[in-house]
């Protein structure tokens, strides 16, 4: 994805500041020197209460500098995250730093549901007040177990186009994260006796029986770029009660 530079970062290390560093410092060299110049951390607990200083988070970033924030975590920023008072108070805090022209970017967790729990799919997954999530402009989701060399990241919550759903395989050595697998739909759509509709790109997108509607016609759009892309066509054939729409690879 295209990532604009900017003015600098100001990262909150706030859980485990010491493990942060030595993670940050894996994709570090020489060469970076100049870039890292950007970067400012801070170790440890805040100087107040964001409930007691709304504002203070702009002060911090306005003294180095910086027009990005990263909270690692939000636990550490927030008291009770599960009340709405606490989101509430975090949503505010948070809109701030937007109007100031602060853009953050917010580590959470996603909601314990004990060995046998399913990944998470849905903004309910995300721990905590409802606020956490409302005024957050994207949500991602990672699922896996600590440690673990691979993971499925989920786009919850999109201002604009979906990502994923993807498998990323972590390089703990190196400390870098790729994209390892992507479900390719124009494959889908080149199968031998396959009918390729929204409701069938929605089973294999995200890995359910029986899709939601929501996720069927998110999976619609997919499909309909890449007919605007000219990488598909689609036909209409009666089913279910009315005409569905079967999507088909271009053939030259």
């Amino acid at each position: 994805m295209p990532i604009r530079p900017g003015k600098g970062v100001l990262y909150l290390a706030m859980d485990r500041p010491e493990q942060i560093r030595r993670a940050l410092s894996r994709n570090a060299t020489e060469a970076d020197r100049d870039a890292l110049k950007r970067l400012h951390m801070w170790r440890g607990p805040l100087p107040a209460d964001v409930a007691a200083e709304l504002t203070q988070l702009i002060g911090m970033c306005q003294a180095d500098d910086a027009d990005t924030l990263v909270v690692d975590s939000l636990k550490d920023a927030v008291p009770n995250l599960a009340e709405e008072a606490g989101g509430a108070t975090w949503n505010r805090a948070r809109q701030y730093l937007v109007a100031a022209g602060v853009q953050p970017i917010e580590l959470h967790h996603n909601v314990k549901r004990g060995p046998n729990g399913g990944p998470p799919r849905s903004i309910a997954d995300v721990y905590g007040s409802v606020w956490l999530t409302a005024g957050a402009g994207s949500v991602l989701a990672l699922h896996g177990d600590p440690g673990d060399p691979v993971v499925t990241l989920r786009h919850l919550k999109q201002p604009c186009d979906e990502l994923g759903p993807w498998e990323v395989e972590h390089d703990h050595t190196r400390g870098v994260s790729a994209v390892r697998h992507k479900l390719d739909l124009l494959a889908l759509a080149a199968r031998p006796n396959y009918s390729l509709t929204a409701a069938a790109a929605a089973v294999a997108l995200f890995e359910v029986d029986k899709p939601t509607r929501p996720q069927i016609a998110r999976a619609g759009r997919k499909l309909d770029q890449l007919v605007a892309a000219g990488s598909l066509i689609t036909r209409e054939f009666p089913g279910n009660g009315g005409l569905q729409t079967e999507y088909m690879q271009v053939v030259p």
